[in-house]
């Protein structure tokens, strides 16, 4: 568990305009938890499902933001490893937060061994062949643009 922890605390320290932060990293019992800042708004699966013909400038803000939330955690060696519309949060602004980092991985080049925070695999539909062990690679930041081109 102290991989876990120390993954968690990693995802924590993220500091970037386009991730929410998470602020506190624990366990009650047996249950682990990850507490992160409210955000209001809806999440991008909700907004894709209520906008049919979304305009093109709208679209490629949004996915700048994303793209930059995961360039700052990968550049810190933080796999999301779960990027998805609904763990992409649009504010009323028009700002976008990466959320839910339960799945997180810390990313060693040198170590690129697959370890989670919490159990759990991904969404299929939008997880990379070696996140399922699909292929002989392991999940690294190329995993997460896999993830946001398919989303």
């Amino acid at each position: 568990m102290q991989k876990q922890q120390r993954e968690a605390k990693a995802a924590a320290a993220l500091v970037h305009a386009n991730i929410v932060q998470i602020h506190e990293v624990g366990q009650i019992d047996r249950i682990y938890f990850i507490a992160q800042e409210f955000v209001e708004g809806q999440n991008l699966r909700t907004w894709i499902n209520r906008n049919e013909k979304p305009d093109l400038p709208h679209v490629l803000s949004i996915m700048v933001q994303v793209t930059a939330a995961l360039v700052k955690a990968g550049g810190r060696g933080v796999v999301h490893r779960d990027s998805k519309p609904q763990n992409g949060s649009l504010g009323p602004d028009g700002s976008v937060f990466l959320v839910d980092f339960g799945l997180v991985k810390l990313w060693d080049p040198n170590d690129p061994v697959t370890r989670t925070v919490m159990r759990g695999m991904g969404t299929p539909e939008y997880a990379p062949p070696e996140q399922y062990g699909a292929t002989k690679d392991h999940t690294g930041p190329p995993s997460d643009v896999y993830s946001l081109g398919a989303t």
